[in-house]
């Protein structure tokens, strides 16, 4: 469902094949349903604008990134990825974000 949708009233029809998402009586979204129970698949033009521009980051991109912060914000990163699957429910990338100001002057000196 598009973000500027997110926690709007909505009713959704679903068949073995589809799900529908309406609002006010006017179908907002469509797609395929997964043939994976329980797997999440999200389309990248119903994101915010930040979080597509993290979509595609693995660990290898956040090491990366973190490595042109400083050493101490390589071995923060590390540390959240070992301790979960997903670098997002980390917090990864979302701390990496906030490498101005309190959070970078912590992880540099």
């Amino acid at each position: 469902m598009p973000c500027q949708h997110a926690r709007a009233q909505v009713r959704v029809r679903m068949t073995r094949t589809t799900v529908e998402v309406f609002q006010r009586g006017q179908r907002i979204a469509s797609h395929v349903q997964c043939a994976f129970k329980g797997l999440q698949t999200t389309i990248a033009v119903h994101m915010p604008p930040a979080h597509r521009e993290v979509a595609g980051w693995n660990a290898q991109t956040l090491t990366a990134r973190a490595e042109t912060i400083g050493p101490r914000c390589v071995v923060l990163v590390e540390r959240l990825l070992c301790q979960r699957q997903h670098p997002y429910k980390a917090g990864t990338a979302s701390k990496l974000n906030c490498r101005r100001g309190y959070f970078s002057t912590k992880l540099v000196d």
